[in-house]
């Protein structure tokens, strides 16, 4: 069967920790569903063995609108941070979005293009209205994302006149599983051509603009470069380093700040010599004159609860001679008995451990582009206005929470929240929307969202409105 032999030859590294997503509605009755959280339309990860067999019911039934990833994952999760293998490139072709090739079938397309790829194709499909072109290789590791990315980029530019979708070039990329049925065409996907190829990823370096040698060598200047930059921590030789500057006008910034948390909360001294220092061996460190770098001590020093006299000032906190400029671990660990706290170090911009660099990043990392919320704050924000709404229309808890498919325990737990903190919740609903209206023309929406997602968050937009109005 040319499908399944398709399906091989892009997974033919597929090993006993890889699992390969399907993407389908994994709903058998089809039943009308009443709200977006019983959508059955969803991702599953299988293993090799459970994989083809999913496969062959497919094909076998024709089954509608079905996926799979081209490329393999560590765990039962499509997500980038889990992928496992890089197996292949899909180029997606929607040319019939293009007011000139909107006529053609895929086998036109595919000859009118044909003498512009750059190999022979492992294999040309038919996707019901338009076109992929599968280049598969043999695996490699994730770690050559960038150059993956780079290989689609390259592939997108001498492309997209021809109708080649630029929101499938990711990672996680799924495409319609050959054998199965195109509901939107009322077409089957087929496999138009299959070719016995033996591609590496460095195969395709050649389609860069630049060769390997070139890359190389513009890495080693960039790397020269660099390392002039972040040489010394010395003093500026002569004149103002103006890079230097700017991160010492931020950390200035962040001592401002850190004084006003200690102020607020009584601390006086303990950190004001060394602060004092600080300051002025920063303004050596990036070339400042005399009168600048006591200028800036000046007035960092008025913002103290008890301000060091002048005599203290001029030299008790005087830097001595050419001594290397302490680091942002050394500032966490001495300004204070107990040094930075954490609960200080999360309102400065520059002053942070690398753990707590960390924690904001993965938080950041978490966060919905659209809202600006993790996903468990967006669940628990949807969640909660549609109890609201059920809850105004005049139903029990039991039968909110049959609606919703979740326990009645957690309906009592989220009316409670919104009685004990509604202008929080409130709060939160209109910030979350905002980021949402602020967002919703923008690239970001239509290109990182799916289809089904992009409708709850349509609806759950029209629900939010009404709510707090």
């Amino acid at each position: 069967m040319i499908e399944l032999d398709f399906l091989r030859k892009v997974h033919a590294g597929i090993d006993e920790k890889a699992h390969i997503a399907i993407t389908r509605n994994w709903n058998p009755s089809n039943e009308f569903v009443i709200f977006p959280e019983k959508n059955y339309f969803y991702d599953r990860l299988f293993k090799d063995d459970e994989f083809y067999e999913q496969i062959n019911q497919i094909i076998g039934d024709e089954t509608e609108d079905s996926y799979f990833s081209i490329n393999s994952f560590r765990h039962r999760k499509k997500d980038s941070d889990h992928v496992w293998h890089l197996n292949a490139v899909a180029l997606d072709f929607d040319f019939y979005k293009m007011k000139e090739y909107e006529n053609y079938t895929a086998e036109k397309m595919y000859e009118h293009i044909k003498d512009k790829l750059p190999f022979k194709p492992t294999a040309v499909i038919d996707s019901g209205r338009g076109m992929y072109i599968i280049y598969a290789f043999k695996h490699c590791s994730k770690h050559m994302t960038n150059v993956y990315q780079s290989i689609y980029k390259t592939f997108y530019k001498k492309f997209e006149k021809y109708g080649m979708d630029p929101r499938a070039m990711n990672i996680t990329q799924i495409i319609r599983i050959p054998g199965s049925f195109n509901s939107n065409a009322l077409a089957p996907v087929r496999v138009i051509e299959l070719n016995d190829t033996d591609y590496t990823i460095k195969d395709f370096y050649c389609i860069f603009p630049y060769t390997q040698e070139e890359v190389s060598e513009h890495k080693k200047y960039k790397y020269k470069n660099e390392k002039k930059l972040q040489s010394s921590f010395y003093d500026a030789d002569e004149g103002v380093n103006e890079r230097r500057k700017v991160i010492a006008l931020e950390l200035f910034d962040d001592f401002k700040t850190l004084i006003k948390l200690r102020n607020e909360n009584g601390i006086k001294d303990g950190y004001r010599e060394t602060l004092i220092y600080l300051v002025r061996r920063r303004c050596r460190w990036y070339g400042a004159s005399v009168d600048e770098e006591l200028k800036h001590a000046e007035e960092i020093n008025q913002l103290f609860l008890e301000p060091l006299d002048q005599k203290e000032l001029l030299f008790t906190c005087k830097p001595a001679g050419k001594t290397k400029v302490p680091g942002i671990n050394w500032m966490i660990r001495n300004l204070g008995e107990k040094g930075i706290q954490y609960s200080e170090q999360i309102c400065l911009k520059r002053i942070k451990s690398k753990s707590i660099k960390d924690v904001l990043y993965q938080r950041r990392k978490r966060k919905n582009k659209l809202l600006n919320i993790t996903p468990t704050e967006r669940r628990k924000l949807e969640r909660c206005t549609r109890v609201a709404k059920l809850k105004n229309q005049g139903l029990k808890n039991k039968h909110i929470a049959d609606i919703l498919g979740v326990n009645k325990s957690t309906i009592t737990r989220d009316l409670k929240y919104i009685r004990d903190n509604s202008w929080r919740f409130k709060k939160k609903l209109k910030e979350a929307m905002k980021e949402f209206k602020a967002n919703i023309n923008q690239d970001i929406f239509i290109r990182h969202t799916r289809y089904d997602d992009q409708k709850v968050l349509l609806e759950w937009l029209e629900l939010s409105e009404e709510m707090l109005n």
